[in-house]
């Protein structure tokens, strides 16, 4: 992908020491608004991606290609194309509400896309949040449909054509090796839209906003504000869940729910019985399910299986051991604030890290999102390693 100036680091091995948790340097690959700020902007367009103005990024995706797509609050969809590094608007006229069915995704309007996905074939899913519906862009024609959700808030039940359902507020689409599709909402559910049959079941959540169930059947557990979603090779499903500040899993084979990251103490609110989890920093180095985690919004998993969070209200990336559980911070230093692109990701300022997408090189891409910038943490390979930064024009 064309990024900014590529800088050269040689980097001595005291820098580099042997470790299983990876090393990142950071950089841009989108935006250049104001650092640590909630006032965005919409410019860009035909010109390259890092000169462009963002308005709080919250989603990524790669295609095949290497193109990478995003979810603009401008209530549009935005490319960067992998070969040029050139931006372009694919979906969204930038005027919220719900039209455009059935013809040219640029000319659609959008309701706050929060979430995307690309399958295989190309095609973009994205959860359109308060038009309660997930939309999908045809690869070949551009074409804007809707997938599911049928704008309203109540919760169909399980059986129901996804296109004719009630889902809610949904978030965090993932789709399986099989191109069936997943998404949590604010129902405290996880659903899952079959591929062939296009039926909506539910996966994970009976409703309620706490955190129960470990060890027992996902669908009979409770989750609290489930904001993303992701599928392993194993058809595993992994569920970050804000309120609560865990991550969750579902084992395929049995259905039984965990949870593998967090240990947020849970507190009564005094409203209903309703507890309040505590968020908080803590746990590096140890078990996964013994650290504090802080509003973790977005999740993603390497093909490795190792699992990245944004712990968000940290403003942290976060790295789960997929073979230990061990966690690691592999960006950022908790203050929030924007600095250090060109530099060790460790040492770099994050403001409410969003969604993340994982290449086929390790490099992470990361909606930074009042930092109005998509932001990519680039894996440490010794003895020098080809980094972005924010100058002139150049090829990564």
């Amino acid at each position: 992908m064309r990024v900014a100036c590529a800088l050269v680091l040689f980097l001595i091995p005291s820098l580099c020491p042997a470790q299983t948790t990876p090393v990142y340097l950071i950089g841009t690959a989108a935006g250049s608004g104001p650092g640590n700020s909630d006032r965005g902007g919409y410019a860009g367009d035909g010109g390259p991606a890092t000169s462009a103005l963002l308005n709080q990024p919250t989603s990524v995706a790669l295609d095949g290609a290497g193109n990478l797509y995003f979810c603009d609050w401008n209530a549009r969809i935005r490319k960067v194309d992998a070969r040029t590094g050139i931006i372009t608007t694919v979906a969204g006229i930038g005027v919220w509400g719900y039209s455009g069915d059935g013809g040219p995704a640029a000319g659609a309007e959008l309701g706050g896309p929060g979430s995307i996905a690309v399958d295989a074939a190309g095609d973009i899913y994205f959860a359109d949040v308060y038009n309660r519906r997930i939309r999908r862009i045809a690869a070949g024609t551009g074409i804007i449909t809707t997938v599911a959700g049928n704008g309203f808030e109540l919760q169909s039940s399980d059986g129901t054509r996804a296109v004719d359902a009630a889902i809610g507020l949904a978030s965090g689409i993932a789709l399986d090796a099989a191109g069936n599709l997943y998404f949590a909402n604010g129902a405290d559910r996880v659903r899952k839209i079959d591929a062939r049959t296009g039926i909506l079941t539910t996966i994970a959540g009976a409703g309620g906003s706490r955190s129960s169930g470990d060890g027992g059947l996902a669908v009979h557990a409770q989750l609290d504000q489930p904001s993303s979603v992701a599928v392993d090779s194993g058809g595993n499903i992994y569920i970050a869940a804000r309120g609560e500040h865990r991550i969750r899993k579902v084992t395929a084979a049995t259905g039984i729910i965990t949870t593998i990251a967090g240990s947020s103490p849970g507190a009564d609110s005094g409203i209903m019985g309703i507890p309040v989890y505590q968020g908080g920093f803590s746990g590096d180095g140890g078990p996964a399910t013994n650290a504090l985690l802080n509003d973790p919004q977005f999740i993603v998993l390497d093909k490795a299986g190792d699992l990245y969070v944004s712990d968000t209200f940290n403003y942290r990336i976060r790295r789960v051991d997929g073979g230990t559980g061990v966690i690691h911070t592999v960006a950022g230093t908790g203050v929030k604030g924007y600095s250090g692109d060109g530099g060790m990701a460790l040492a770099a300022q994050m403001t409410f890290p969003s969604g993340m997408v994982i290449d086929n090189a390790g490099r992470i891409y990361f909606g930074d999102m009042s930092n109005q910038r998509i932001r990519v943490l680039v894996p440490v390979q010794a003895p020098h390693t080809v980094l972005p930064s924010r100058g002139r024009e150049g090829r990564q």
